[in-house]
């Protein structure tokens, strides 16, 4: 007898570890109601200065000097940030020069970039994107679901969230070209769909 029942429980185990787990999850992108805005607060340029040719090391923007953007959206949403960036920045004759972008958030309601520098979470080297609430509640515990728009609500509470673009260029060899070096970097920013 106590060999069948173990027999079954170990059965019954083996069934429970077989099947899906199935959760609730909710798309709130699809009721957001509300646009993300993104818009620069700095020079959406990331000037590097000049390098010297055959140098050892590359010239770095840190993120005290990062070019900022502000996100304004419905501070009860998370979003997700992608910066798409190219490995190498290309100039004349076709010389290219390597180039590593890094990114910084932060959420934490301060009222001007400057301020939300000095609290910004960097992401670290590798990643290239980030998922955050766009305002972060006392206590770190996440926000209340969002109220559902109404035939009386038809706007939500927006606040900023800030993000920071920086990183470093170069070396630079010997054998490469002067001039300008280029590259388009790309910010999307997202409702968390799943």
């Amino acid at each position: 007898m106590k060999c069948k029942l173990t027999y079954l429980v170990l059965v019954l185990i083996g069934f429970l570890m077989s099947v899906d787990s199935i959760g609730q999850r909710i798309n709130f992108g699809t009721w957001a109601g509300t646009s993300i805005v993104v818009q620069p607060v700095s020079v959406s340029t990331l000037d590097f200065g000049n390098m010297m040719i055959g140098g050892a090391l590359p010239n770095t923007v840190s993120l005290l000097n990062a070019t900022s953007f502000e996100i304004i959206a419905p501070e009860s949403y998370d979003v997700t940030v992608t910066l798409d960036a190219p490995a190498v920045l290309t100039g004349p004759g076709g010389n290219t020069l390597p180039f590593a972008a890094k990114m910084a958030w932060s959420n934490q309601g301060a009222t001007n970039s400057t301020l939300a520098n000095k609290i910004a979470v960097e992401v670290p080297t590798g990643f290239t994107s980030v998922t955050f609430p766009v305002r972060k509640f006392a206590g770190g515990l996440p926000a209340p679901p969002p109220v559902p728009l109404d035939g009386t609500t038809t706007t939500r509470i927006t606040t900023k969230a800030y993000i920071f673009i920086y990183g470093s260029a170069g070396p630079a060899s010997i054998g490469i070209n002067s001039g300008n070096y280029t590259g388009t970097l790309t910010l999307t920013v997202e409702y968390v769909t799943n």
